[in-house]
């Protein structure tokens, strides 16, 4: 009969083949381990050398800039983020003159012009925004009733569309910039008169000096129909 097998000895060949894997896996575990730290590694010195190649773009790009703006403020005589301040400027000085919704708008913008008193304003005001008519109404009807020709009329006017174009400059302590305007515009009663048939716009051209040094408007104002 077959003597059974002692506990001890299966114990014994259970820790050995234990103690084989184990001597396996461990070198295993740190070849891998190591691969994963060089990964790491090498990722955040990618990340690093990104972030520093990042930054000197920045740099130079700020640098660009500047050269940019000394080369444009030699040459003109003022610097460039002026001119972009001008730009807006004419156009707000055309919306002025080319939005408006009803009689007190129309009136009030009407008083920024006369205020503003560009050389050739006193002309503008005459032929392309004369004086809204006022028509006589009872004191208790004030504010009540439309009392005014634009109201009355149920005029409005948009400026369609506009484009601009420096045309010259000076040097001077001024630092006068004249620019030329291609305008269309439209005077409309209802929404529907903006589009389809009943669109009717009308062309422009002008031309607007900006001036000034650190307060700059418009201080000349020319103008004329396109047929």
């Amino acid at each position: 009969m077959r003597k059974p097998i002692k506990l001890e000895i299966i114990l014994r060949s259970i820790i050995v083949v234990l103690l084989t894997a184990l001597l396996v896996l461990v070198p295993l575990t740190v070849s891998v381990s190591k691969s994963l730290i060089s990964t790491n590694l090498e990722l955040e010195s990618t990340r690093k050398l990104k972030e520093k190649k990042e930054e000197e773009t920045r740099k130079l790009g700020q640098e660009l800039a500047r050269e940019q703006e000394k080369l444009v403020q030699d040459f003109l005589g003022f610097p460039l983020s002026e001119l972009k301040q001008d730009e807006q400027i004419v156009t707000d000085y055309l919306n002025t003159i080319f939005s408006w919704k009803n009689g007190q708008e129309y009136d009030e913008q009407r008083q920024i012009l006369e205020a503003g008193a560009a050389k050739g304003s006193e002309e503008l005001l005459k032929v392309i925004m004369p004086p809204n008519y006022r028509v006589p109404v009872p004191k208790e009807l004030v504010g009540k009733i439309k009392d005014n020709d634009i109201d009355i009329n149920g005029l409005k006017s948009k400026l369609v569309q506009t484009r601009s174009e420096r045309l010259s400059w000076s040097k001077s302590a001024a630092a006068e910039v004249t620019y030329v305007a291609m305008i269309t515009y439209q005077v409309y009663v209802n929404e529907a008169d903006l589009s389809g048939d009943y669109r009717t716009t009308r062309d422009m051209v002008f031309t607007l000096t900006v001036s000034g040094d650190s307060d700059r408007k418009v201080t000349e104002v020319q103008y004329g129909f396109v047929q």
